[in-house]
């Protein structure tokens, strides 16, 4: 009987422990990486408070010091993680312009958006600007711009991907009622015809709104002419073609229209603008992160003159948003693993630079 006794407690022992290794298998796996994930992502998220109270991440994003943030956060993180840093919402330190135009057109560009070195708000940026056909795109574009609407259509599929990769496509013209009305423009894009009479002067359509492209490019404008355009409340500009060829609706999307309008609704009366001279749209692509920019054609008059001036600088801004305002602080290009968490953080930015986004990427090396 005593033997039967131990022979019971023996086989519940070894069926507690096949059951608590069974629990350990399936455990294991489901929930030991999500509490690491946890600890890790903490852990990037602390590394990134740190730096921002030390003032660490302003200067290095003002320096573009790869280098600095990367051997910095080498020593805050786990050895056994790798690790990449974005920097998004401010204009990209290298903006490379790819024009699928005549040389006269790129030279033309080149001359628009003089000085191509140049500091916005303490931090330096420069822009490249070469020609491009459009099958393929130059190599680490991140502006195709085309002056041409045939061009856009005819090579519509690298133009399509191009976007897919987080590119800005800039068109840099005026255009017809149909053209307009292809699918491209009308439904990729959300450009439509207006039968409104063009009403001088032509504005920003929204200059309090943080998320509208028209507040985002007025920012840019704002800080580029203080000299030559001391008070940019609403800002004009006077020299956009008007021939009856670009009637463009404004909608929410607009960043210049012309004057202000009555329209009648079913509340009463409501002020809507009639037409665009620029447009912003973004969230295009398979990755959500492509642009695109309609500016119409406007007349470049004495170079030295005040208005000529005003609208390269509006150009300019276009250009910088255009830029996609994402881009890489990494030392070295890495591979990223497939199994990875990211770590988001927002810099207040201070008085004498902007705010804007860290996106750290982290992940294990070995598993």
């Amino acid at each position: 009987m005593r033997s039967k006794g131990l022979i019971r407690i023996l086989e519940a022992i070894i069926a507690s422990v096949i059951i608590l290794t069974a629990m350990t298998f399936f455990f294991t796996s489901q929930f030991r990486p999500q509490v690491e994930e946890s600890v890790l992502f903490i852990q990037g998220y602390d590394a990134l408070g740190v730096l921002n109270q030390q003032g660490l991440l302003e200067q290095y994003v003002k320096n573009n010091d790869a280098a600095g943030m990367t051997d910095q956060l080498a020593t805050m993180l786990p050895a056994t993680t790798g690790f990449s840093v974005e920097v998004v919402g401010i204009a990209n330190p290298d903006i490379y312009i790819a024009c699928n135009c005549t040389d006269a057109e790129t030279n033309e560009l080149r001359t628009m958006l003089e000085p191509s070195v140049f500091t916005y708000r303490g931090r330096a940026i420069e822009i490249f600007v070469d020609s491009t056909p459009l099958n393929p795109i130059r190599s680490g574009t991140n502006v195709l711009v085309l002056r041409d609407y045939a061009n856009l259509s005819a090579e519509w599929s690298p133009v399509s991907a191009f976007l897919d990769g987080g590119g800005t496509v800039f068109l840099f013209t005026d255009l017809s009622e149909p053209e307009v009305a292809d699918p491209i423009l009308n439904r990729t894009f959300g450009l439509q015809w207006s039968d409104q009479p063009l009403q001088h002067p032509e504005r920003f359509a929204n200059i309090t709104n943080p998320a509208s492209a028209s507040t985002q490019i007025y920012r840019y404008f704002d800080n580029l002419t203080p000299v030559y355009y001391n008070d940019v409340t609403r800002g004009e500009f006077s020299d956009f073609f008007t021939p009856p060829v670009f009637y463009i609706a404004a909608d929410g999307e607009s960043v210049i229209s012309d004057q202000y309008r009555s329209v009648a609704t079913m509340n009463g009366q409501e002020l809507k603008p009639g037409n665009s001279f620029v447009k912003g749209k973004t969230n295009l692509g398979v990755t959500g992160r492509g642009r695109f920019v309609w500016f119409s054609s406007y007349q470049r008059l004495d170079p030295d003159k005040n208005q000529t001036k005003q609208m390269d600088g509006l150009f300019k801004a276009a250009v910088l948003w255009a830029s996609g305002e994402r881009f890489s602080l990494d030392a070295a290009p890495k591979t990223r693993a497939d199994q990875r968490l990211q770590v988001r953080y927002l810099v207040a930015g201070s008085d004498t630079f902007e705010p804007f986004e860290i996106v750290l990427t982290i992940w294990r090396i070995f598993f």
